[in-house]
């Protein structure tokens, strides 16, 4: 994408917030289909997992997706609360009333004039 090889694919950082979601609903159901199928018990059969280990599974699936949502949550409210803050600094450009012929002239400054310059760089002369 930028500059990058051709291989290269789409890294987290660059993918919509709505398709991570998505993908995690989709793990989330997924595992709780799962974990209804290992624990239906029919005549003869035995549990892949024990009832406590089903329930470890459940409870490390929900705390799961609750640090998702908030961390998305937290996300977009610093985010917004971000944009907010630049939004405030670009509306108070105008306001300051900047003279833009002083601040876009040419400075030209005379580095020899410097009395830095002038004592490390004597013997140069």
């Amino acid at each position: 994408m930028s500059g990058g090889g051709e291989g290269e694919g789409t890294t987290l950082e660059f993918t919509p917030t709505w398709v991570v979601d998505t993908v995690y609903t989709v793990v989330v159901a997924f595992s709780l289909a799962v974990a209804r199928l290992l624990y239906y018990t029919g005549n003869n059969k035995v549990p892949l997992l024990s009832l406590e280990a089903l329930h470890h599974l459940l409870i490390f699936i929900f705390v799961s997706t609750i640090v998702h949502v908030t961390f998305s949550v937290l996300t977009i409210v610093f985010g917004g609360a971000k944009i907010r803050q630049w939004k405030r600094w670009e509306d108070s450009i105008p306001k300051d009333n900047y003279d833009t012929q002083h601040v876009l002239k040419n400075k030209v400054t005379n580095v020899h004039q410097h009395e830095f310059i002038r004592i490390r760089f004597s013997s140069l002369v």
